[in-house]
């Protein structure tokens, strides 16, 4: 078993899991994960069954050193090393997730990572570009309202859905000329205000629907505001609480609850654009399709980017931290193919 350089360190600390963190069970591929997750944040964490044994094994009675080598006893093929603990610890340390008999030593422990919080710290200051405000606990009211709304995301509702967005794609495929000679428009200065109370109004609908799906397997909505990209201000709403759950596909469809509100007000405004002359009516309905369409199918829709598909994919692909793995694949690819 290799040592590590900082295990003095942490091998006389005496720490355990804060007693009011919530875990939950997950399985990626066959195999069982655990998200840890403190109700007063929305930060998660994700363990191994190993790691996790090891975690609840801490208790302020006893140092990491003796929880360590009683593991190592127990069952010398699956226990941590040193180099992992110490690393579990620090992770769980950023996650606020442990409590110290003593807080002196605390910063000693983790006094090789204090270059990485800078980097995070200068990181937020540049966050300014894509501020979050939180103004309202909308967890009440979804309580309140759930009798009336979760109905409305039951699955047999998808196939009225599905057929709203085939209807939209083919009258958006019959009048396609019509719609290009419109949108040339659409950046005049005129037409500006109008697009952005669509694209204001769309993300509400959007993070709502988030919010409800989310209610609707479960999950606690604590947080909604306006969120300023690059000094726009839009509507967020916090439903991280679906990473915590077992089933993929209600995850995912957490996920795509959103895209599928935008794309149904797409279709909705498209009827409404073809049986309408100019006016403010028809105006709105041609600006809520392309917001809704855009937005649904490039942004949200691209896996490439981090948004709603990004998160899709990593679910029901089964692959946490996708950003990271896909990143480090090409890395390898690079250094094998193109640098031998």
């Amino acid at each position: 078993m290799p040592y590590n350089d900082s295990w003095y360190r942490v091998a006389d600390v005496r720490l355990g899991l804060l007693p009011n963190i919530e875990v939950h069970k997950q399985v990626y591929r066959g195999e069982t994960w655990y998200v840890l997750q403190h109700p007063g944040s929305a930060k998660y964490f994700r363990v191994r069954p190993e790691g996790y044994r090891f975690i609840c094994a801490l208790t302020p009675d006893r140092t990491v050193a003796e929880v360590w080598r009683e593991a190592l006893g127990r069952d010398p093929e699956h226990a941590p090393d040193q180099g992992e603990v110490v690393n579990l610890l620090v992770q769980l340390h950023h996650a606020n997730l442990l409590f110290f008999r003593s807080q002196g030593d605390q910063e000693a422990i983790f006094d090789r990572f204090r270059q990485q919080r800078g980097r995070e710290r200068f990181g937020q200051l540049l966050a300014l570009l894509y501020l979050k405000i939180p103004l309202w606990n909308p967890e009440r009211f979804l309580n309140r309202t759930r009798g009336l709304l979760t109905p409305l995301f039951a699955p047999p509702m998808l196939l009225l859905w599905g057929a709203a967005m085939l209807m939209f794609g083919k009258l958006a495929v019959e009048h396609w000329e019509q719609l290009w000679v419109a949108g040339q428009g659409l950046l005049a200065p005129s037409n500006l205000p109008l697009l952005y109370a669509c694209v204001f109004v769309l993300k509400l609908f959007h993070e709502m629907a988030h919010a409800i799906v989310c209610k609707r397997y479960g999950g606690q909505v604590h947080s909604m505001g306006l969120m300023f990209i690059v000094f726009t201000p839009l509507p967020y709403i916090d439903a991280s609480a679906s990473w915590s759950m077992r089933n993929r596909w209600q995850r995912a469809y957490v996920g795509a609850a959103g895209m599928i509100i935008e794309l149904l007000f797409a279709s909705g405004a498209m009827l409404v654009w073809l049986y309408t002359g100019p006016g403010i009516i028809n105006s709105l309905a041609f600006n809520l399709i392309l917001a809704g369409s855009v937005s649904a199918l490039l942004f949200n829709g691209n896996p490439l980017l981090r948004f709603d598909a990004y998160y899709i994919l990593s679910d029901l692909a089964e692959l946490p931290n996708l950003y990271q793995k896909s990143a480090a694949q090409w890395l390898y690819y690079g250094d094998r193919f193109l640098f031998g």
